[in-house]
């Protein structure tokens, strides 16, 4: 970058890819949103590579995917975390990421798994807990809906849906 600005604007002198280079290390935590999802042996948080292929899943597999947050433990080796262990991070999600809505289901798709709540998408493809209400029999239903931005933020990853009394 040069010290001086040009017509009022900085100008770059060199850019990067911005590549990080991590140290191996035989402990290793990660927690983020999956950003990048093969399979849920091979995903990315956040640009890191995750190899899950030989990982306990303690919440199942089938809360896995993309947008999904996630709390991985394992070692780093060769700038890839190798998982012994995925947990989804529901519980520490609410905390940091967290919103919660309520009102009228409205815009209905089972097939994408997607409703419209207040204005705003709600997904509910993966990792719900569900209270009183199950995906079954939503059309119309008063519900409160806590979840998290999906990694594209365009609508909220559902994380439980409860029925509004």
């Amino acid at each position: 970058m040069q010290t001086k600005q040009v017509n009022g604007q900085w100008v770059a002198t060199a850019v990067s890819a911005g590549v990080r280079k991590v140290d191996d290390r035989a402990d290793a935590d990660l927690r983020g949103p999956i950003t990048v999802f093969g399979s849920s042996a091979a995903f990315e948080i956040n640009g890191m590579k995750v190899n899950a292929a030989s990982a306990a899943f303690p919440d199942g597999m089938a809360g896995i995917g993309l947008g999904t947050l996630v709390e991985v433990h394992g070692a780093l080796v060769d700038g890839v975390l190798v998982a012994t262990k995925v947990e989804l991070d529901a519980k520490h999600a609410m905390d940091r990421h967290g919103f919660e809505l309520h009102g009228a289901i409205g815009a209905l798709d089972t097939t994408a798994k997607t409703f419209k709540l207040r204005g705003v998408t709600v997904s509910f493809a993966a990792g719900v807990t569900w209270k009183g209400v199950t995906d079954a029999d939503l059309s119309g239903k008063q519900v409160e809906v806590k979840g998290t931005l999906s990694a594209d933020r365009t609508k909220l990853q559902a994380m439980s849906i409860k029925l509004d009394s």
